[in-house]
């Protein structure tokens, strides 16, 4: 249906109807033309493999690519938004396109063109002294920790809890979790370069004053700050950003923690927070594995090659390996506790705080040293939705074109034992009622918060299994989401179905849209409340 020349289309499983702009196929083509002028017709792509690759996700999209482009400089996503702006073509930005479990490349509503800024991959500054370092879009975390090792840096990156493959600055936009001893991948950035809807740029940071080119260390200058405005927005493209880094640890030591009954986690739950407010802990140094979890722990596919050359999956029986340490325990929980310290002797002294404060608390402990896990990314949290799906021997997968059905449940809760255990309780029988394993695991978001993450995995080759895992999804947001628990993170089919609010955000965020992106080009629908404007 026409409603002033937009369309009222359906956004599929989640049936929330948004308007979005019709994309008129010769007015595409005219965009297209001026693409391929401006970046080379290598790197603009209007069909084949590639697109059909990129209409893929971990569930069904809501949304469409109709064709890829991949601008390489700052210079050439100006080009590419003023053509975008002027011929009113939606333009879908992704860094790497591995948000994989929160709708990967495909865009939120609609018919768009994908701007894929992979091709942005260069290290812009590094300052050893001053511990930072600027990157684009592109930029890997694999890259990184390889840069810094190349250059005998003392100095690490937070690790990331996705790909090795993703996005630093992607990443860190979506407020990715992380782990190590660095706090929230959202915090220790800024200094960003911005490309607007129609192509202007800005810098957030002092570097927008040509009499002060140190942005990187002074990112807040005399007026308002906007940096927080591109953190999960469609307000405009980040180019470039520059991350804060910290010493590499000396020290590193771990305290893994088995519990057996719901009593001893909300008692060892209670006993790590307090240690996290009075800084003996620090944030997102714990993590909180369920027994569903911990039984899939050691995940990743063993593969035997035979003589013929084919790979061979070992039943799914001896892949869902338990940690060794844990067999047999019985336990509800394991909690993994890591003390990061300048020299062992802090270490030490630290680790004996949290020993004398959390053993007595848990049924199991073990103690151990760790090496260089801070800096590095965790390649088995790629592996995890493999569990029980039979997949190539590769050395990375790809889970969008495994067929894998993969959601993300993330909603952040207080601190408090009796708030989380009734949120655990509810996503565990939501998710069996609806037929998935519960798995869980959960990490303090602050020192007075924690973020739950519970993963929907199934099959997609199953008849109706995308079906049920929405379904499930939506099953458990609903509730939760009444009562206030929201997630930090959201899988585009859903950023158009949370709750009201109840001031007038909808409409102050309309404004701010409409005024950055009056034809509406950059990112329709994507984290922008539209479900909320008044009008």
């Amino acid at each position: 249906m026409d409603d002033g020349g937009m369309k009222i289309l359906n956004t599929g499983p989640t049936e929330m109807a948004l308007r979005t702009q019709a994309v008129d196929g010769a007015t595409l083509q005219t965009a297209l033309a001026r693409w391929r002028e401006a970046l080379g017709p290598a790197h603009v792509v209007a069909d084949g493999d590639e697109v059909a690759a990129a209409n893929q996700a971990t569930f069904a999209p809501t949304g469409q690519v109709l064709a890829i482009i991949r601008p390489s400089t700052t210079e050439e996503v100006q080009a590419c938004m003023r053509a975008a702006h002027e011929l009113r073509i939606p333009v879908y930005p992704v860094s790497r396109g591995r948000n994989w479990g929160y709708g990967s490349r495909t865009p939120v509503q609609g018919a768009a063109v994908l701007m894929e800024l992979r091709r942005m991959d260069r290290v812009l500054e590094f300052d050893e002294d001053l511990a930072y370092i600027r990157v684009q879009p592109g930029v890997t975390f694999q890259q990184l920790a390889e840069f810094l090792d190349a250059q005998g840096s003392a100095l690490q990156i937070h690790a990331t809890a996705g790909p090795a493959d993703g996005s630093m600055v992607g990443n860190t936009l979506e407020r990715g979790q992380s782990h190590g001893p660095s706090t929230s991948a959202g915090r220790g950035v800024g200094d960003f370069e911005v490309v607007l809807a129609d192509g202007r740029v800005v810098n957030t940071s002092s570097r927008r004053f040509p009499s002060a080119p140190h942005g990187a260390v002074e990112p807040f200058p005399a007026g308002p700050d906007v940096t927080g405005m591109f953190f999960e927005s469609n307000a405009g493209i980040v180019t470039a950003m520059t991350v804060w880094l910290t010493r590499r640890w000396k020290d590193m030591r771990v305290l893994r923690l088995g519990l057996k009954d719901q009593d001893a986690f909300r008692r060892t739950l209670a006993g790590v927070r307090d240690l996290m407010q009075d800084g003996v802990l620090l944030p997102r140094s714990v993590l909180f594995n369920n027994e569903y979890r911990l039984r899939n722990a050691g995940a990743k596919p063993w593969v035997h090659v035979d003589e013929n050359g084919e790979s061979l999956i070992l039943p799914g029986g001896e892949r869902a390996r338990m940690l060794p340490m844990w067999v047999g325990r019985d336990l509800a929980w394991a909690c993994n506790v890591t003390l990061c310290a300048p020299d062992p002797a802090i270490g030490e002294r630290l680790q004996q705080i949290a020993r004398e404060a959390l053993a007595p608390l848990a049924d199991v402990v073990f103690e151990a040293t760790l090496s260089g896990v801070a800096s590095r990314p965790s390649p088995e949290y790629e592996w995890f939705p493999l569990w029980n799906k039979p997949t190539s021997s590769r050395d990375a997968p790809d889970l969008d074109h495994e067929r894998v059905g993969y959601i993300f449940v993330a909603p952040v809760v207080p601190a408090d034992p009796v708030q989380v255990q009734h949120v655990y309780d509810t996503m565990c029988r939501t998710m069996l009622e609806h037929g998935f394993e519960p798995f869980i695991n959960l990490r303090f978001w602050e020192p007075r918060s924690l973020v739950f993450v519970g993963s929907i995995v199934w099959d997609r080759d199953d008849a109706g299994a995308d079906e049920r895992g929405l379904r499930c999804f939506d099953a458990l947001m609903g509730p939760l989401g009444e009562e206030g628990y929201l997630p930090y993170r959201i899988p585009t089919f859903h950023m158009q179905r949370l709750p009201r609010p109840a001031d007038d955000w909808g409409g102050f965020w309309r404004d701010v849209k409409r005024a950055l992106d009056p034809h509406d080009v950059l990112s329709p629908g994507r984290y922008d409340f539209r479900y909320a404007w008044p009008d």
